[in-house]
């Protein structure tokens, strides 16, 4: 079953366009998942974990939910221990126009709305 998303302001299900019904449980659900995701944004960004599988190789991934709902990922693979650093700096794009990039602050990795994508 398609879930419901957000996209440019308005709903969308299999990507056919959903008019909004008041009242709707399903939106209203969706519409607060976003608003919580923006204003994780708004106060200086999304904490995320890193999540890595060790051997000699390291892969690490970093996933997180748009404001559209759509799930992205930070990918690499490197040789160091030290992978919470790696994504320091790195920028993804969602299909919806909307640009992040991670940073390490705090003692942790960050996900930020980049500023230009909402401009």
């Amino acid at each position: 079953m398609e879930k419901l998303t957000i996209v440019d302001g308005k709903f969308y299900k299999g990507g056919i366009a959903i008019p909004v019904e008041f009242g709707n449980k399903e939106q209203i659900d969706v519409l607060n998942k976003a608003a919580k995701i923006a204003e994780a944004f708004k106060k200086g960004g999304l904490a995320v974990e890193v999540d890595y599988l060790p051997e000699t190789t390291y892969e690490a991934t970093v996933s997180f939910q748009c404001i559209c709902s759509k799930y992205l990922s930070f990918y690499t693979e490197t040789d160091s221990d030290d992978v919470d650093h790696i994504f320091d700096g790195k920028e993804i794009g969602c299909k919806c126009g909307l640009r992040y990039s991670a940073k390490w602050k705090e003692n942790q990795l960050v996900v930020l709305l980049n500023q230009k994508s909402i401009n």
